[in-house]
């Protein structure tokens, strides 16, 4: 099946020039006119295919390929048939976002995709329970399945009101920062820790364990610090508190094994010397997440989060972009594809990102430019030369992905 990883993840890369390519529109349409593009539906068409087309896709990719390392998985057939469905859902999301928004066909694929990673975690669950020897593993592979049917009911509570016409803007904003707390550090998050727990089992050990398991449970009580705009009881106040300090501690036990254990890795394997390098640009942006969720604890700086839309826009990409695009694209490199030209991947990658870092700077400048009342000027078109360069660094590892050998 490795010439079947090896296809899948290409596809899965494929959907990340596309997202890149719809980022290009997005940026477009604030700098120019362009009338007959309608911003927000576009802004859903490219968010809903960047979750499903591009990180959904690839965490059943790399998901299927452990549980093949495992032994658990040989059918091609069946699970290419999951991995179809999840092309045609996030492919009629992005043809019909554009033209409807939330309307009959977007929210008919929108159902689909949530029932084809229904569909997924219940053939999935029952086999992780069979990965031998990596009980983190399976904890955070579940971890991941139940934020993903917890962010569901975001998406089913913001199909309702935009199909209703309801305009509540508190019901809406909490719809969607349900939905997005529990993709993002959620789902997203628990996913590449489970594939990088797997490739790295540096947390087999009590004291760890238990803070992985801590830092999964606080991710639920964590949602209320995307709710502290709202006026809030100090009880709730106080356990949102409690959540960050939790994330924090254990992150602080956590996180440096990993950046030791990918350093001793690539010493003995210099192959590994493009993931090492994705993987801890990856860790650092989840240990700036960590930290940034921290702080939005003073009322301050979460009146200052909430109420400047760049503020917002850099911390998802901050995690989107960084680190787990990133991440997913080492796992690529380090599991599904051999690499025929090291030197005109590494190109690519740093092109790409040198655009994913210009666009964190210009974002967290523009925000300054915002809470000073002294704008920046051309901030909006130097951020379309940042997603400019990062499709092009997609371009340029596509095209030379495409040419790379594959894993026998």
């Amino acid at each position: 099946m490795h010439a079947f990883f090896n296809k899948w993840f290409r596809i899965a890369l494929f959907n990340f020039l596309v997202v890149a390519a719809m980022g290009v529109l997005v940026r477009m349409k604030i700098v120019f006119t362009l009338p007959f593009i309608h911003q927000k539906n576009l802004l859903h068409a490219h968010s809903h295919f960047a979750f499903t087309g591009w990180i959904g896709l690839a965490l059943m990719i790399g998901f299927l390929q452990v549980l093949h390392l495992e032994g658990l998985v040989n059918n091609e057939s069946r699970y290419t048939r999951w991995l179809n469905w999840q092309l045609i859902a996030a492919f009629g999301m992005l043809c019909s976002f554009p033209f409807q928004g939330y309307g009959l066909f977007s929210i008919a694929f929108s159902t689909l995709a949530i029932l084809v990673s229904f569909a997924f975690i219940g053939v999935a669950w029952p086999l992780t329970s069979q990965v031998s020897n990596r009980p983190l593993f399976v904890l955070l592979v579940r971890s991941s399945f139940v934020f993903t049917i917890l962010s569901a009911l975001g998406v089913f509570a913001l199909s309702f009101l935009m199909a209703t016409h309801n305009t509540h803007q508190p019901l809406y904003l909490g719809s969607l920062y349900f939905f997005l707390h529990f993709q993002y550090n959620g789902a997203f998050f628990a996913g590449i820790l489970a594939l990088l727990v797997y490739h790295l089992p540096v947390l087999e050990t009590t004291v760890r364990s238990k803070a992985v398991i801590a830092l999964m449970i606080s991710c639920v009580p964590a949602i209320l610090l995307s709710v502290l705009w709202m006026p809030i009881p100090a009880w709730v106040y106080a356990l949102a508190v409690a959540s960050a300090a939790v994330q924090v501690v254990c992150w602080i036990i956590i996180v440096p094994p990993f950046f030791r254990a990918i350093k001793n890795a690539v010493a003995q394997n210099a192959m590994l010397s493009l993931p090492r390098m994705l993987w801890t640009v990856s860790l650092v942006a989840a240990s700036l997440r960590i930290l940034l969720q921290a702080f939005s604890v003073f009322p301050i700086i979460s009146n200052f989060a909430f109420a400047y839309r760049p503020i917002v826009i850099g911390y998802l990409h901050l995690i989107f972009l960084l680190c787990i695009s990133l991440f997913f694209i080492g796992w690529v490199l380090q599991k599904g594809i051999e690499i025929a030209n090291v030197g005109r991947v590494k190109t690519s990658i740093m092109v790409l990102l040198a655009g994913m870092v210009l666009n964190e700077l210009l974002l967290g400048l523009q925000s300054v430019g915002m809470i000073g009342y002294w704008p920046v000027p051309y901030t909006n078109e130097m951020l379309l030369m940042a997603t400019v360069i990062i499709l092009s660094g997609l371009i340029l590892l596509n095209l030379n992905l495409r040419g790379s050998k594959l894993t026998a």
